[in-house]
């Protein structure tokens, strides 16, 4: 008597006899996926299951870069440092996280007296300190005092003298003169070591044009 035995039958047989010779090595054992993933036996192979903050590369779990993402996960005004697993958004200098929106806020550095000595700008993420007409910055921070005088008599015609003041200069009445009504008159029984122009005794005094802060209307 002869038994007609089918294909798939046969089939059947066939790894059914092949998996008593050669079991499946669980490969698995030997936590290929390391710490950040599960590892799943499969018959003949293994896959990874990768935790959050991983990604599978060569069927191994490796550390997902979320700072190269485009967007980028951290909102505007913030940098992107990845850690293992994971990232953290930390604002850039001058912002603040606002505790309501969860945003990167610029900061008004000027509401921090004596930030700068005299002006304050706030600026996104920074501020800008500057001086009035008379002064000039000094490490971007404090306003010291132009000698006027040192350039060009302070704009002072000879033989008048120029007198520094904080932020300004006048003009004064030189050596052997006295002041009196916006005028300088040569004292009496005076030498003087220089020659005026027409040998005048009386010189009209000059008043240099006031000095108009900056900023104001």
């Amino acid at each position: 008597m002869v038994v007609a035995v089918s294909p798939v039958s046969s089939i059947y047989f066939f790894f059914l006899i092949h998996s008593f010779q050669f079991p499946d090595i669980n490969e698995c054992e030997k936590n290929p996926c390391s710490s950040n993933g599960r590892c799943l036996n499969t018959q003949g192979s293994y896959f990874c299951v990768c935790n959050r903050g991983y990604q599978k590369e060569n069927n191994k779990c490796v550390d997902t870069n979320e700072c190269l993402w485009k967007p980028s996960p951290c909102p505007s005004n913030a940098s992107c440092h990845n850690s293992p697993g994971s990232y953290n958004c930390d604002c850039q200098s001058g912002y603040k996280v606002d505790e309501t929106t969860k945003k990167c806020v610029d900061i008004d550095e000027c509401q921090n007296k004596g930030i700068c000595s005299q002006r304050c700008t706030n600026t996104p993420g920074s501020y800008v300190c500057s001086c009035a007409d008379g002064y000039q910055i000094f490490m971007n921070r404090y306003c010291v005092d132009i000698d006027e005088c040192r350039c060009q008599n302070g704009g002072c015609p000879f033989p008048l003298k120029c007198i520094n003041t904080p932020g300004s200069n006048y003009c004064d009445c030189p050596y052997g003169f006295t002041s009196k009504d916006d005028k300088c008159y040569l004292m009496p029984n005076v030498k003087l070591n220089y020659t005026i122009p027409g040998n005048k005794t009386v010189i009209p005094k000059v008043k240099l044009p006031v000095l108009k802060p900056s900023g104001s209307g």
